[in-house]
């Protein structure tokens, strides 16, 4: 670089000295500034890799359970009141420096890895602050998730909650304290909720009675929360056996069963009867603009929802017509909607007993991970088990569900199978929803995200659920690849998943913004799949207490279709599916603008000669 610029320098000539050699000094001046952007860049990527190692940090301490969830046990004592006004304000402070901090360096003078750290870093604070305009913590408890359905399974030993040692039972006494406070706070938060008529539907609350009475027992002895008490570690001495044996039932005879019993009839007496009668976010105070937000929150794009409406309805026509071929093929006589009927019904499609169904899971595990090195170059070291949901929360569960990981490999996964209601967990939706949920699905995908040590731990987290849904809802699609959809029916549950997320993508945008009623929603699940009523009405009350979610399964596939569509089509013969699964899922969750934006440069890349 020098040599080059000197030797475009002026020569020094007789009487025009001081303008040469100013020449010569800005020259000068320009090798040291040459050199001192380079050193800057690298002192802007250190500054922002401590920036996010300082957000995440406090974070967790703003957000105990998060901690836990990814296997950093400093905090497990903790529980935060975060339906507080003090909790929210703590939040927007959080979010709102560390943008200020972040928008201080210049991302143009990063090199391309931490530009991509940079625009997730600023998706995920402006998503923080942006979720804080809006009043969520005014409808704290519903029928599916929230912390009084939570609290149990940690309390059970068997979840993310360590019970190992003495401080781990101690550790849990004290967020057990810290929960009979966030209970308290709920019930005034949803008082005032009440006030100014933001509540739930009237019908939710009153599916969320029985979970909740499920925690007031009688017997201590009975509820999950003594479960650690009856499975204590063996290196235990005698004095500290006795001493959390007589903690946990003080704290549970006296705190936890009355905190259940103070919510559940406040409920069942002051709340459901200032319920609303209607279901969608639109009814409720500024729930339009809500909806909105939840839309691009969950779908990482400005898609709205009057498109996304129209959308699943071309893609379940489009799958409608998939259906059709298989009914065609199984000689199976009348309309598609009797099919549905035959396959919903048939006890040929379902187990007997809830054994025989987790069996059948474990045995579909063997066949399908003797294929992945045929897709993936990059495997995940996590493992993971395969469970039954617990009884108290089975009725309104999903069919299936995962929890990951942590990212030190410390616990397992788990891939949770609901096993009530056996008759209607039909076999041939089996290998999709395990595809989902497990392999390649979720659990590959995030256990790949956690294990990626390139990655700060910001970007270890999974997040951004509609490349999260998306990569599952694709990976769906390699089945044929991974040795499953080998008969008609096989293929029927493939696209029974299918059109499921495309209704989806209808149903939650007609409830929310349509004006839908739940027995519209509940119809139109119905005359487009072969699921069971039970999933339905579970299913269809689930999108109405957490809007927005399931519009980002379908918007996230098609955007990865699309993508592998552009490579297949661009590198021809040079396509490597390893390679594009790969690049895919080598930075973790991304939104989807930056993860089309990532994958046109590597395929710009793979295009250069």
């Amino acid at each position: 670089m020098a040599r080059a610029i000197l030797k475009n320098t002026p020569r020094i000539r007789k009487g025009n000295n001081r303008t040469s050699m100013r020449q010569l000094l800005l020259c000068s001046f320009s090798l040291v500034l040459l050199g001192c952007a380079g050193q800057n860049d690298l002192h802007l990527s250190r500054r922002l890799h401590t920036l996010m190692e300082k957000y995440v940090e406090a974070y967790y301490r703003l957000n105990p359970l998060t901690a836990t969830y990814l296997g950093d046990s400093r905090f497990n004592d903790r529980l935060s009141i975060d339906l507080s006004e003090s909790h929210r304000q703590e939040a927007r402070d959080l979010y709102s420096g560390y943008l200020e901090e972040l928008r201080e360096i210049d991302r143009d003078r990063l090199d391309e890895p931490d530009q991509l750290n940079y625009e997730v870093f600023h998706e995920i604070l402006q998503a923080g602050l942006n979720d804080l305009r809006f009043n969520d913590h005014l409808l704290p408890v519903n029928q599916i998730f929230c912390l009084p359905l939570l609290m149990p399974m940690l309390g059970s030993g068997r979840s993310v909650q360590p019970f190992q040692t003495a401080d781990d039972y101690r550790d849990f006494l004290s967020r057990m304290q810290d929960f009979t406070v966030w209970i308290d706070t709920a019930i005034a938060k949803m008082k005032y909720g009440a006030e100014i008529g933001l509540v739930h539907p009237r019908f939710i609350m009153e599916e969320s009675l029985s979970p909740l009475q499920a925690q007031i027992v009688d017997d201590l002895w009975s509820s999950q929360f003594s479960l650690p008490l009856q499975h204590m570690p063996d290196g235990f001495s005698e004095s500290e056996r006795q001493e959390l044996t007589d903690a946990y039932e003080t704290m549970i005879r006296e705190r936890i069963i009355p905190s259940y019993r103070k919510l559940y009839e406040f409920i069942r007496d002051e709340y459901i009867p200032a319920c609303r009668s209607t279901v969608g976010l639109s009814d409720l105070p500024n729930g339009g603009a809500w909806y909105r937000h939840l839309a691009r929150h969950y779908t990482t794009t400005d898609m709205p929802p009057e498109a996304m409406f129209e959308l699943g309805r071309t893609e379940v026509e489009r799958i409608r017509g998939e259906m059709e071929k298989v009914q065609e093929e199984v000689g199976f006589d009348g309309s598609l909607n009797d099919f549905f009927e035959y396959v919903r019904t048939d006890k040929q499609f379902y187990y007997a007993d809830p054994d025989s169904l987790l069996n059948g899971y474990r045995a579909l595990r063997g066949h399908i991970e003797q294929h992945l090195p045929s897709l993936f170059g990059t495997l995940p070291k996590a493992d993971f088990t395969i469970q039954a949901i617990e009884p108290y929360r089975a009725k309104n569960s999903p069919p299936a569900h995962l929890i990951p990981a942590t990212p030190d490999g410390s616990r397992e996964a788990v891939f949770y199978v609901n096993t009530s209601s056996i008759e209607q967990r039909p076999k041939y939706l089996m290998e999709a929803l395990f595809i989902h949920e497990a392999v390649p699905g979720h659990h590959f995908q995030i256990a790949i995200q956690m294990e990626a040590a390139g990655l700060p731990k910001l970007r270890r987290i999974p997040d951004f659920t509609a490349y999260v849904e998306g990569w599952a809802l694709y990976a769906e699609d390699l089945g044929k690849d991974l040795g499953v959809y080998q008969d008609p029916y096989s293929t029927f549950g493939k696209l029974s998943g299918e059109i499921w997320r495309a209704i989806r993508l209808v149903v939650d945008t007609g409830l929310h913004t349509r004006g839908w009623t739940r027995e519209e929603a509940v119809a139109y699940m119905l005359d487009n799949s072969a699921t069971s009523v039970v999933t339905v009405n579970a299913e269809v009350d689930r999108y109405i207490v957490m809007p927005g979610q399931a519009l980002s399964y379908k918007v996230g596939q098609l955007k990865i279709r699309e993508l592998r569509s552009k490579a297949e089509e661009q590198l021809g013969d040079r396509f490597d599916i390893r390679s594009f699964h790969d690049e895919l899922l080598r930075d973790g969750a991304l939104p989807l603008g930056v993860l089309e934006a990532k994958m046109n440069r590597w395929l710009d890349n793979r295009q250069s000669p």
